[in-house]
């Protein structure tokens, strides 16, 4: 006999009770004048109300019980990003430090110094002084020659006494004691491999918090930094980022200041990464308090990885409270409702640190928009509330918020479509295989760029790179004469945009009918602000996760770990341990009631989430936050 895990030592809260910022629900029971029965964010708010495969039955669990039970790998081009080592490697060799004649600029002082030059790369010299040409134009031009050479070269005018004449001081990487050094060191990579690619490890971050705490301790713009995707807070990743011209000896020093992030696994490569970069990602769950039979587990996995699950957008991107969602700001913004909007955003949620529902509530009072902003700290509140104070409730007081704010909410109310509609298809008559006036395209999860709309407009707040060479396939349409021969998983639904071709069946028609109901016509997607234009895009309806697999584990601690992340193995190695395999509990065969978990591996393709899978799985998830 196996028994669940007692009610007191855990929150017993639905997969569509979330609080999607990743707070602990003891946060959530510190606003006491906020009604948290109705505040919460529901599947049913969502679209989300339909199941694939709803004649086979699920089993009941808990998600997320720790961090560490939900652990997401990148996968790119077929590598896997692992942390390993974080060990830094040695820049790559320049053709630049051999110097000749071809790559002096035809600058006949550099060539007279050629010798010196090479011997000051190589190490035998601390410095070469040459003499300082009078002309400005003249040493302007030996300065930018000696930069074209090697990166590892330095040079400033030296005016040692007022009498005396100037000349130009070329120093590499050390310098003579009591010389002057240039006010920046150069930190320029090789030419042909300028940036530095590594893996990102992280825990209970999300990855843009990530970025801005790398590049505040190397003092730079996070704009140097690029990935191909952002990943999830409450969880344990690892995924690969490039930054341009930092060594990896600077990346790895870092390692011993960061708390729950690490950097390695380095190399250097010739160009950055782009959003969408990314083949999908690879997730290792731990579901919790299981007592089904493993008849029931082992029959529910094999169908879900058979049949695959309806590709829904999850819960987190649509907002924090049922309040205020961020779809019906979107959708006020398509409707050009500014005021609507705004108030929407300005309602007191159970989200909100208290000193932000403080402020709130306030100026629902007051309506004293700047007081207000004055009390709170840098947040999306203060710049609207100030945005407010000088243009009242407006568009350019909604201009005041990051835009890559103000394009979640109207794509938040592109994703609500695009669930409501798929909970449509799959809820039909025959909703298992494909139809006539369908749109689809040929292996559509791995064939579409996915590159996730939500994700560029995060990017966007960074200055990342958010577009490569991807295109788009155009869908052709199922007719009746080969619609038995097209997959499921080929179907296509459009995001609702100004630039997509719509299903030529019912199907098609609800998209006109649903945003017709939200007051939304097709031409208020060619919004007239720009931030707010909705090109669209396309979604694969149906995905199946891919190389399964799966163990059920036997446990009595519910805060021990029951799978290892990359660097508790690291760390093993270290130490030269065995990280092979969880030290199992002696205490087991002393007890007949341990619990039960099923630990689950399974790959998606990006853009999916794995929270949607695992509710195709189980029928009854417990997520816990």
């Amino acid at each position: 006999m196996y028994m669940a895990e007692p009610e007191s030592k855990r929150a017993r809260l639905s997969v569509d009770a979330v609080d999607c910022d990743g707070r602990a629900i003891e946060d959530i029971e510190l606003l006491p004048n906020i009604s948290e029965q109705n505040a919460i964010l529901t599947e049913s708010d969502a679209g989300i109300e339909g199941y694939l495969r709803p004649e086979c039955p699920g089993f009941k669990c808990i998600l997320k019980n720790r961090w560490e039970d939900f652990i997401v790998q990148e996968l790119a081009n077929g590598e896997l990003a692992t942390l390993t080592t974080l060990d830094p490697i040695a820049p790559p060799a320049s053709p630049e430090e051999n110097i000749d004649e071809s790559n002096t600029g035809n600058n006949p002082i550099l060539e007279t110094y050629k010798v010196e030059l090479e011997e000051l790369l190589s190490g035998k010299r601390d410095c070469v002084k040459i003499p300082a040409p009078e002309s400005k134009v003249v040493r302007t031009a030996i300065h930018k020659a000696l930069r074209s050479l090697s990166s590892k070269l330095s040079s400033t005018t030296v005016k040692e006494e007022i009498d005396s004449p100037s000349y130009i001081l070329v120093s590499g990487t050390s310098q003579p004691s009591g010389v002057r050094c240039p006010k920046r060191a150069n930190h320029r990579l090789s030419k042909g491999r300028r940036y530095c690619r590594f893996v990102l490890y992280k825990e209970g971050k999300d990855t843009i918090s990530a970025i801005r705490l790398l590049s505040s301790y190397l003092r730079l713009n996070p704009g140097y930094f690029a990935y191909a995707g952002t990943k999830d807070k409450r969880a344990i990743t690892t995924q690969f980022v490039t930054v341009k011209d930092v060594d990896s000896k600077r990346l790895a020093a870092l390692n011993s200041r960061l708390q729950g992030l690490r950097v390695g696994n380095f190399s250097y490569v010739p160009t950055p990464l782009f959003l969408g970069d990314l083949d999908g990602n690879r997730f290792t769950i731990v579901l919790r308090s299981i007592y089904s039979p493993d008849c029931i587990i082992t029959d529910a996995i094999d169908s879900w990885r058979s049949n695959g699950f309806v590709n829904y957008y999850g819960l987190q991107r649509f907002g924090h409270s049922a309040k205020s969602k961020s779809f019906e700001i979107g959708k006020h913004l398509l409707r050009g409702e500014w005021t609507h909007a705004i108030d929407l955003i300005l309602i007191p949620t159970f989200a909100d640190l208290p000193v932000v529902r403080q402020t709130k509530e306030e100026f629902l009072t007051s309506g004293d928009a700047a007081a207000c902003a004055a009390k709170i700290p840098s947040t999306v509140e203060k710049y609207l509330l100030q945005g407010i104070a000088k243009h009242g409730k407006t568009l350019n007081a909604l201009q005041a918020l990051p835009r890559n704010l103000r394009q979640l909410y109207v794509h938040s109310y592109q994703s609500l479509i695009w669930n409501r509609i798929a909970s449509r298809r799959v809820n039909q008559s025959h909703a298992g295989h494909a139809q006539p006036g369908d749109l689809y395209i040929q292996n559509a999860a791995d064939s579409l760029p996915q590159i996730d709309a939500v994700d560029e407009a995060l990017c966007l707040e960074l200055n990342s790179n958010t577009s490569s060479n991807a295109t788009t396939p155009v869908p052709s349409i199922v007719t009746a004469e080969n619609y038995q021969d097209i997959p499921l998983t080929d179907v296509v639904l459009p995001l609702p945009g100004f630039a997509v071709s719509y299903p030529q069946n019912q199907c098609g028609r609800w998209y006109e009918e649903l945003m017709k109901e939200d007051g939304i016509c097709q031409q208020d997607l060619r919004h007239r602000v720009k931030d707010f234009a909705l090109p669209g895009s396309y979604r694969a309806l149906v995905v199946k996760p891919t190389d399964v697999n799966f163990r059920i584990e036997e446990y009595l601690d519910p805060n021990v770990p029951l799978v290892k992340s990359d660097l508790q193995r690291l760390v093993e190695v270290q130490n030269n341990t065995d990280s092979s395999n969880i030290p199992e509990d002696s205490s087991l065969e002393s007890t007949a009631h341990p619990y039960r978990a099923l630990i689950l591996e399974f790959t998606l393709p990006k853009s999916s989430y794995a929270t949607i899978a695992i509710r195709e799985l189980t029928k009854s998830v417990v997520e816990r936050r």
